[in-house]
């Protein structure tokens, strides 16, 4: 996802990893990027399209936090 957002100017790999930091609580990730929750969701959207994995489901979660760590 590194890749997608430096070709794009996205902030993805940001968004993914605040969201896991916050628990995968919409509200908090939203005001931490200072986003409006639904710009947060779309983006959330997007990592979904690009992974196969919905942030919002707890065991695709799980694995996206895995990636996560493993990553950095």
């Amino acid at each position: 996802m590194s890749d997608y957002d430096a070709a794009h100017g996205t902030r993805l790999t940001e968004t993914l990893r605040t969201f896991l930091d916050m628990g995968g609580a919409v509200g908090a990730t939203s005001r931490a990027l200072f986003l409006h929750p639904n710009t947060l969701r779309h983006r959330l959207s997007r990592i979904e399209s690009l992974t196969g994995r919905d942030p919002m489901r707890f065991d695709d979660r799980v694995a996206l936090a895995i990636a996560v760590w493993a990553g950095r």
